[in-house]
């Protein structure tokens, strides 16, 4: 599928940025509370589902026109190298004062080095919280494009195996916390082939079928998320996400959006998915506990994004700008 309609694709991403911050504000449980539903919490769940498809929708098209596969992954993976160097250095301070009682405990043993490699692999560095979205994304990226390109039915039928796994693991039989986050890491490929299938579909459904598809999934949805949160399961990944989440970015490629600044806001969005929990740690020293309103914590996240993102579009205009480009 080749459009050139991506404004609209853009405030998708504006709005699933905005949903990951008001999942770590708690926003969103004072929306779920108003409404007396878990429809709020249906939708923000979307969030980073959404971003693996889009992400695997634009690399797609551009192996498609260009041919370059291989190039274009080594491309990808670099540009995911800046950003976590970037914000590695970013939330170094936290990073290291949480692994330090670790390290004083166990020293620089073997153990406690392999210990941290494996969680940085699996989960990110430790209250980078967004690390395991880039490590998720990468590693499905991989799975997906080039160490299954030629057995993509076995590829994808192991993806949807493992994510079968984790989501019955996680929302169905809960086992503990800690090994549902490890396994965060291969729920990339499901949503990665999504993408890829989205940049092979001929062309859309049309509005009727979109529109009736939609309904019944969400619907199906419903029912999963209140069943499993009735159980006390966890609903960060659920069977019907699979459905819903192209959908979703289906309707967006329809509606004829125009976005003044695309790019800007472009950025912004994935800029402000990678800072705001560093913002919200900054503001835990200061204000955070003093601010007891849900709502007025989204909105000084997102406000405080929004301006760190404005001065690093200055800086940008200094000799420094080749280094913040590395910040989304």
């Amino acid at each position: 599928m080749q459009t050139k309609q991506i404004d609209s694709i853009d405030v998708l991403k504006i709005l699933a940025a905005l949903a990951v911050v008001s999942i770590h504000t708690g926003f969103v449980d004072v929306l779920n509370h108003v409404t007396h539903t878990v429809i709020p919490s249906m939708f923000v769940r979307l969030a980073v589902p959404i971003f693996f498809i889009i992400a695997s929708y634009f690399l797609a098209r551009h192996i498609q026109r260009h041919h370059d596969r291989l190039s274009a992954l080594k491309s990808y993976t670099w540009r995911i190298g800046k950003l976590y160097l970037f914000w590695i250095i970013l939330y170094g301070y936290y990073i290291v004062r949480d692994a330090w009682p670790g390290f004083q405990q166990n020293g620089a043993t073997v153990k406690w080095w392999g210990l941290a490699i494996l969680h940085f692999v699996l989960i990110g560095p430790p209250t980078m919280l967004v690390g395991w979205y880039l490590n998720a994304l990468l590693f499905g990226i991989w799975f997906v494009y080039w160490w299954f390109q030629k057995k993509q039915r076995l590829g994808f039928v192991l993806a949807l195996l493992i994510f079968g796994g984790i989501v019955i693991f996680s929302g169905y039989f809960p086992v503990k916390l800690s090994f549902l986050i490890a396994c965060t890491l291969f729920v990339g490929p499901s949503y990665i082939y999504l993408g890829q299938w989205l940049a092979n579909l001929k062309q859309l459904p049309s509005w009727h079928k979109l529109i009736l598809s939609t309904s019944f999934v969400l619907l199906l949805t419903y029912v999963e998320i209140a069943y499993v949160t009735a159980h006390n399961g966890h609903t960060d990944q659920l069977f019907m996400y699979l459905f819903l989440a192209p959908l979703i970015v289906m309707i967006f490629f329809k509606v004829p959006l125009k976005l003044p600044h695309a790019r800007w806001w472009r950025n912004f969005s994935t800029f402000m998915y990678l800072s705001h929990y560093l913002l919200m740690k900054i503001i835990y020293n200061f204000l955070y506990y003093q601010v007891h309103s849900s709502i007025l914590r989204f909105v000084i996240v997102v406000g405080l994004s929004f301006l760190a993102y404005v001065v690093v579009c200055l800086l940008q205009k200094t000799k420094l700008a080749a280094i913040f480009k590395w910040a989304y």
